[in-house]
C-alpha cells in the first residue's frame, strides 16, 4: 500500500513536472494579450487622447447643426457693460429673438433696448426686424413704438438682397448670441467652434475637473487663432461645461490681427480708441438639454473683456437663455413671409446694389419707377433738326464716290495686267 501510494505520488509529480513549462508559457502569453488590450483601450480612449476628444466633440456639434434644420426657439439675452465711461457694470441692452428655421427658410424677429452711449451721453434706442430668407433674404425694419401715430406701418424700412452666398452665415449672424446652440462663437469670422479647432494643434493633460458639479477634461487649442481651452463632458457627448479663449498680438480676430485694430467703433462710443492688445473670452454656467442623444446648449454666460493701449480695458457679459426649443415643429401657412408687413408702394433697397430700389407690389418686389421722370418722359418730344436730310444726303454721296474711285482703281489694276 505504501508503495503504491509513493508510485501515485510519483507518477502525480511527474505529471505536474511535465506540464509546468506549458501552463507557464500560457500564463505569460494571456498576460502580455491583457496588458496589451488594456494599453490599446487607454489610446482609444478620447479621455487620454485630444485627436479623439476633438472629433467626439466635433460629431456633438455636427449633430446639433443637423437636428436644428428644423426647429423654433426664442433667445434672451441681457448685457452688461463695464469700462472708462461706465466704471460700474451697467446693464445696456435686453434682447428678445423668435426663430424658426425649415431647412433652407428661416425666420427670426428681434426686438431690443439699447441704451445707447454716444457724444457723451446714453440713449434709449429700441430696434425692431424681422429678418427673412427665402428665394432671398429680406429684411423690414420697423420704427420704435410710438415713433410715427396710429399707423404702425408707417415708416417701414425694407432691404433686399439676391447674394445667396454663406445663407447661413448671414442668417447665425442675426441670431446674435443664441448661435451658440449652433455652436458659432464670435469673433472667429462667425464660423462653428468646432471648425476653428480642426485648424489648431489640440493637447489634453488626462486630468478630470469638476465644473459646475461635472466631471470634465481639458482640450487645449492653439494657432493663429489664439488659444482654446475647453473643458468637455465626456458622460454627455463631449459638450462643452466651459470655455476661455485667449487672444494677443498677431493673433485673429474676426480675421484681423489682433495687433492691427484700433478705434473699435468710432469716437464717441463706449469702446476706447486706442489699440487693441488682446482680448479673453469666456462661456460658463452653461445649461445643457439633451433631445434624440444630442447635448444643446439652452443657457450660459459670455464675458469678454478687450485690452487697450493706456491700460483701458472694455468688459461685456452677456447672459444668454433659449427657450421654448421645439424640433420639426408644424409652421403655420405664411409663416415665411413679410408681405403683411410692407405697405404696397414702400420702396425696397437691394443691399447687392444700392442705386438700384423696388418697391413692394402686393407682396412681390418690382423695380420703383420714379413718377417725376416717367412724367418728364410722356411730356418730351423727338423733333427732327431741319437740315437732317441734306446732311444725311451728303453722307450718302461721299460714300458712293469713296465706292466709285475703289472700283475704277480695281479695273485699272486688272487691265494694267491683262495688256502684260
Amino acid at each position: 500500500m505504501q508503495i503504491a501510494l509513493l508510485n501515485e505520488s510519483a507518477d502525480v509529480d511527474v505529471t505536474i513536472k511535465r506540464f509546468t513549462p506549458l501552463c507557464m508559457l500560457s500564463r505569460i502569453l494571456c498576460i502580455a494579450i491583457a496588458l496589451i488590450s488594456v494599453r490599446a483601450l487607454g489610446n482609444n480612449n478620447p479621455t487620454d487622447d485630444p485627436d479623439a476628444m476633438l472629433a467626439a466633440f466635433v460629431k456633438n456639434s455636427n449633430r446639433a447643426v443637423e437636428l436644428l434644420a428644423r426647429a423654433s426657439f426664442d433667445v434672451n439675452v441681457r448685457g452688461f457693460v463695464k469700462c472708462k465711461v461706465v466704471p460700474e457694470e451697467k446693464q445696456l441692452t435686453t434682447t428678445q429673438i423668435s426663430f424658426g428655421r425649415q431647412g433652407e427658410k428661416w425666420k427670426i424677429e428681434r426686438k431690443a433696448n439699447i441704451l445707447s452711449y454716444h457724444a457723451g451721453k446714453f440713449v434709449e434706442v429700441q430696434q425692431d426686424y424681422t429678418y427673412l430668407i427665402d428665394e432671398s433674404i429680406y429684411r423690414v425694419d420697423r420704427p420704435s413704438s410710438g415713433d410715427t401715430g396710429t399707423n404702425p406701418n408707417e415708416g417701414i424700412r425694407a432691404f433686399v438682397s439676391h447674394d445667396m452666398k454663406d445663407m447661413i452665415g448671414k442668417g447665425l449672424g442675426n441670431l446674435g448670441y443664441g448661435a451658440f446652440i449652433y455652436g458659432v462663437l464670435f469673433g472667429n469670422g462667425e464660423k462653428q467652434l468646432a471648425d476653428v479647432l480642426k485648424t489648431l494643434d489640440v493637447s489634453t493633460d488626462g486630468k478630470t475637473y469638476s465644473v459646475d458639479g461635472h466631471d470634465t477634461k481639458l482640450l487645449t487649442a492653439t494657432g493663429r487663432n489664439g488659444t482654446f481651452k475647453l473643458w468637455l463632458d465626456p458622460s454627455a457627448g463631449y459638450v462643452l461645461r466651459r470655455l476661455e479663449v485667449s487672444k494677443a498680438n498677431d493673433d485673429l480676430l474676426d480675421g484681423r490681427p489682433i495687433n492691427t485694430i484700433s478705434n473699435m467703433a468710432g469716437p464717441g462710443t463706449i469702446y476706447p480708441t486706442g489699440q487693441l492688445l488682446s482680448c479673453e473670452r469666456s462661456i460658463d454656467q452653461v445649461i445643457t438639454e439633451a433631445i434624440d442623444g444630442v447635448h444643446l446648449v439652452r443657457e450660459y454666460v459670455q464675458t469678454t473683456t478687450y485690452h487697450f493701449k493706456d491700460d483701458e480695458t472694455l468688459l461685456m457679459r452677456d447672459e444668454v437663455k433659449i427657450s421654448n426649443l421645439n424640433i420639426n415643429p408644424t409652421f403655420p401657412n405664411g409663416f415665411f413671409s413679410i408681405s403683411s408687413e410692407i405697405p404696397n408702394g414702400s420702396h425696397v433697397q437691394d443691399l447687392d446694389n444700392p442705386q438700384i430700389m423696388y418697391e413692394w407690389r402686393d407682396g412681390k418686389l418690382g423695380l420703383r419707377l420714379d413718377k417725376a421722370h416717367l412724367k418728364e418722359l410722356a411730356e418730351s418730344q423727338f423733333v427732327t433738326d431741319g437740315n437732317w436730310l441734306t446732311w444725311r444726303s451728303a453722307f450718302l454721296v461721299v460714300n458712293a464716290v469713296i465706292v466709285l474711285l475703289l472700283l475704277l482703281v480695281f479695273v485699272r489694276r486688272k487691265y494694267s495686267q491683262s495688256s502684260q
